[in-house]
């Protein structure tokens, strides 16, 4: 019977460029499968995001400034040392405590917790600012103002 069949039903010979067709197929799976694997492995790395250090290097000009009025009049130390801290505080909370009174960051540090002691600090320079001011109260509201400012989250 099956010698009848192949009487009936010859084989067909198939064209020599249907083999091409397969063998591109094949390699263009082949590349797929190579570029996807090397695209998975590229996102399956973990990437290091890179650390936010401004409040660092914010932090640390702050503290340079206070350590640079460290020289010279009293009164004008006490100015030097509110303005770095008032900078410091409108730069870490995205505001304008530096423009501000102190009337003014008294009503901010109504809504902003964390505005309470530069709120403090304000009102301390300005007793020292316009009067004469000693030494022992400059050094004490400069230590104050590095705990503040170290403090600062």
């Amino acid at each position: 019977m099956p010698a009848e069949l192949l009487e009936l039903h010859p084989a067909v010979p198939q064209a020599w460029w249907w083999w091409l067709v397969l063998a591109s197929l094949v390699l263009v799976g082949a590349g797929l499968a190579v570029v996807g694997l090397l695209r998975w492995r590229t996102l399956s790395r973990v990437e290091q995001t890179p650390v936010d250090d401004s409040l660092v290097r914010l932090r640390a000009a702050a503290l340079g400034e206070i350590a640079a009025a460290d020289q010279g009049d009293p009164m004008e130390q006490a100015r030097l040392i509110g303005r770095a801290v008032r900078r410091f505080a409108g730069v870490a909370v995205d505001g304008d405590a530096d423009y501000q009174t102190t009337a003014q960051l008294r009503i901010a540090a109504a809504k902003d917790p964390d505005l309470v002691e530069v709120f403090e600090i304000s009102a301390t320079v300005d007793r020292l600012a316009y009067r004469s001011a000693t030494e022992a109260e400059v050094a004490a509201l400069a230590e104050r103002a590095r705990e503040v400012i170290l403090a600062w989250r």
